[in-house]
């Protein structure tokens, strides 16, 4: 009986001491796992604010250099013409000139620009041989432009102001006199559609703080109300020379400094 009863509690004995190692394992079996994860965890977590950290950074240096590029400030001067001439000796023959003188102040897109203009025109008078007549004028006005890019540029402008006088006149070649004269200091600007508001266009090169410019324009404008300065009236100015026969477009160039 004492037998049976020793061989029970050995056997009780053995299989709690199995039970308790068995558990002992599988709980150190579960810890490190456990330890992983909440490392691992850590580490993505430690990624991804970097990565938030990193493209933060990005776009405020973007937005640093974008705010930079708006406000830069270019100071521009161009200078250009149109020149059309036909024939040997000044009485008889054909001229066109255009001469422009352009400076320009652009703070960040915007800019604002002071044009002038001298144009001068000579021509034959088609039914008589004897006369030709001759137009001069000078214009100076106020551009506004919007200027695309940075360091390679596209300015637009657009005339907000013009004003200038103009002259026409028919001259007698063999007395060497002038038959009828007009004067105007009145324009009057004209836009059939919506390309004609560009008056102004100009590409730009930026190196090293330096700009090199090419453009070209062509302001749109007629003048009015003319006065006869002559004893002969009996034409109006638009007979003498009429100015849709103006070829004052022109192209120009440049150097410029961005701060």
């Amino acid at each position: 009986m004492k037998l049976k009863s020793l061989l029970i509690s050995i056997l009780v004995f053995l299989m709690s001491g199995f039970m308790c190692l068995f558990s002992n394992s599988e709980v150190f079996a579960q810890v490190p796992q456990t330890k992983r994860s909440d490392q691992d965890s850590f580490l993505k977590n430690i990624r991804a604010k970097k990565r938030n950290n990193d493209l933060q950074k990005a776009r405020q240096q973007k937005r640093n250099s974008d705010s930079s590029y708006d406000w830069k400030i270019r100071i521009r001067h161009q200078s250009g013409e149109y020149n059309e001439e036909e024939g040997e000796n000044r009485s008889d023959y054909k001229k066109d000139v255009t001469d422009v003188k352009i400076w320009s102040l652009i703070i960040g897109r915007i800019g604002i620009s002071n044009l002038k203009q001298h144009y001068y025109s000579i021509d034959d008078v088609s039914n008589d041989s004897n006369l030709n007549v001759s137009l001069r004028y000078n214009t100076e006005s106020t551009i506004i432009s919007y200027t695309f890019g940075d360091k390679y540029t596209l300015s637009v402008g657009t005339t907000v102001e013009i004003k200038g006088d103009i002259y026409v006149r028919e001259k007698d070649i063999k007395n060497n006199t002038y038959t009828r004269e007009y004067s105007s200091t009145n324009l009057d600007s004209k836009y059939s559609n919506i390309f004609y508001y560009i008056d102004t266009i100009t590409i730009g090169f930026e190196f090293y703080g330096i700009e090199f410019l090419i453009g070209t324009g062509n302001q749109d404008f007629k003048f009015k109300d003319f006065k006869c300065d002559s004893n002969d009236c009996s034409k109006s100015a638009d007979e003498v020379y009429s100015q849709t026969k103006i070829k004052d477009y022109w192209m120009d160039f440049g150097i410029g400094i961005v701060f």
